[in-house]
């Protein structure tokens, strides 16, 4: 009996012994990684979840992960480049730049109302007498980011389908640089018009109902991939499959459910090989060249 025990006690030593934390294997554990948020909402009305987001995925992988935020989306992807950044949750704009100027890759893409895919909401203000894109010539547009895809890629390929430029077709033009100041700078009188992200448009239906109230839509985009979690170049296979592995799993554990549902996504999936061809086709057309030096 007592040679049973032993041998019981040796084997559990051993096996321990050969799991230990399941990190702790793989290279680079010691060091943590680091993550940003393109700002498609204004952090302040998001910062929290995107902690929460961390905090999840770091005990997922056993492995700690910083916040690093930035104000626009081409910073983002700059850190992302030179390796100061290792994942991050690109705007659909900025993931089709990333890919093109340094090969970053898709972990995985939210799902969204049962779909990895969003529409582009160009709005106007709810008193406002335009009903089409042509009603906004001459008036003053809301731009989100220069890399957004919905929030500028999109109305700018608009406005090269009605045979013009943006500084020629409005009369002037800002940017915000998040979706729900877009929102906001429609809904106040700032701007007369805004093309901005769907998904960010419902969640402030939830979250600021009075402020949507004051907008209308007049045009809805056909669908793109939505904004992916994307590995940049310093991000190593073994923990993008890590990291992947997590993300894809969220959904199915009650406190990445909670985190998702804040976030009001339905969970995450690999995506399909031509999700994103329609935002590249967009993209194309728009006459923008994204990508700098």
């Amino acid at each position: 009996m007592k040679k049973l025990v032993l041998f019981i006690l040796i084997f559990a030593f051993f096996f321990m012994a050969r799991e230990g934390n399941p990190g702790e294997a793989l290279e680079g554990a010691s060091s943590p990684l680091r993550f940003s948020v393109s700002a498609m909402i204004s952090p302040q009305e998001t910062f929290g979840i995107y902690v929460e987001l961390v905090r999840y995925l770091s005990r997922r992988i056993h492995r700690e992960i910083v916040l690093k935020q930035r104000r626009s989306y081409q910073e983002v992807n700059r850190l992302l480049r030179y390796g100061e950044l290792d994942f991050a949750w690109l705007c659909t704009g900025g993931y089709l730049e990333a890919r093109q100027d340094f090969g970053a890759r898709v972990l995985a893409t939210p799902v969204i109302l049962g779909r990895p895919l969003y529409h582009a909401f160009v709005i106007v203000h709810r008193d406002s007498s335009v009903e089409t894109l042509e009603g906004l010539r001459g008036k003053t547009f809301a731009f989100t980011d220069p890399l957004s895809l919905t929030g500028r890629i999109y109305p700018t390929y608009l406005v090269a389908r009605l045979g013009s430029r943006v500084e020629a077709f409005f009369r002037r033009f800002f940017y915000t640089f998040s979706h729900d100041r877009a929102v906001e700078a429609v809904a106040h009188g700032l701007a007369d018009g805004a093309s901005v992200d769907s998904h960010v448009y419902e969640f402030l239906l939830a979250m600021k109902p009075e402020v949507v109230a004051q907008t209308r839509i007049i045009h809805v985009s056909r669908p793109f991939g939505a904004p992916p979690m994307t590995a940049g170049p310093s991000l190593s296979e073994p923990w993008a499959t890590k990291l992947q592995e997590a993300l894809l799993k969220m959904g199915k554990e009650p406190k990445g459910r909670r985190i998702l549902d804040r976030l009001r996504v339905d969970g995450f999936v690999v995506p399909y090989e031509d999700l994103y061809e329609e935002a590249r086709r967009v993209w194309d057309k728009s006459g923008l060249r994204l990508v700098g030096p």
